[in-house]
């Protein structure tokens, strides 16, 4: 609550005026219309004094929106954040999701996400928060009050989360796939050139460079088939070929990414 302050009450009086909470909320990187600041500011000022006590901002923060079967802000907020968590499912472990995030979108500084970047993030994910629930989550991810969210805050946030459970789904034992076999060992005769370099995302971002031909950022079908014959000496064969882009292209988009060639080394 005390960076909400600090942006909020510029003359340090311990009330916020109309024009402080104006200023505020565009310090957050939050667009509202007028009409939609002077309905926040009566709302929010509950004793209708023309000012926002620290306690009514508090309040506005964790107050519930009229319709049925919401359960309250923070409850929303831990709704948030178990999606947000969901999300890790896709990755390795938590660490490699949160980085993730942080490459994708703390433009400013990859090692910190502001106010405006965490909700051009949230945007990804469908969400559709009210003004309070905004600066609710802020609160509740800024942990020490800095007016940004720092990789560890963040973690800290998804590792505590009430209410998550793993989605576990059941699958029956496929029989082995000889082309997915022979995969396997291709995928692993490439890996293996990895030992002549600091560590793998070293080695992918080299491999990267020498298999994209045309130089658009990405491994498209024919020069992932054409350069692992010449620089590995791998026949792929057919159906082999499919099955390989199957495990590389992991989003299906038709072209292999550095995320996806590291994430795919890095299983095998």
């Amino acid at each position: 609550m005390i960076g909400l302050q600090r942006i909020f009450d510029l003359d340090k009086d311990g009330l916020i005026s109309y024009l402080e909470l104006v200023d505020g909320i565009k310090a957050l990187g939050i667009t509202a219309k007028k009409t939609d600041m002077i309905d926040m500011m009566n709302i929010i000022d509950t004793d209708k004094d023309g000012f926002l006590t620290n306690m009514e901002l508090y309040k506005a923060l964790d107050m519930s929106p009229q319709h049925e079967g919401y359960q309250g802000t923070q409850a929303y907020i831990n709704d948030v954040l178990i999606k947000l968590r969901r999300g890790a499912e896709k990755y390795h472990n938590l660490v490699e999701y949160v980085n993730y995030l942080f490459e994708q979108f703390a433009k400013t500084n990859s090692s910190f996400m502001s106010f405006h970047e965490l909700m051009n993030c949230l945007k990804t994910f469908s969400f559709n928060l009210t003004q309070p629930e905004k600066l609710s989550l802020m609160k509740h991810l800024d942990e020490n009050g800095d007016n940004q969210i720092s990789k560890e805050e963040f973690y800290n946030a998804l590792t505590a989360v009430k209410g998550y459970n793993p989605v576990k789904t059941t699958v029956k034992a496929a029989p082995v796939d000889p082309d997915d076999a022979r995969v396997d060992g291709a995928l692993r005769k490439i890996k293996a050139g990895a030992a002549q370099f600091k560590n793998l995302a070293e080695f992918c971002a080299a491999t990267m460079k020498k298999l994209d031909t045309n130089k658009d950022g990405f491994i498209t079908y024919l020069e992932l088939v054409e350069g692992v014959r010449e620089l590995y000496g791998i026949k792929v064969f057919k159906g082999e070929q499919a099955a390989m882009m199957r495990r590389l292209d992991e989003d299906r988009d038709g072209v292999i990414s550095y995320d996806e060639l590291f994430k795919a080394l890095s299983r095998v």
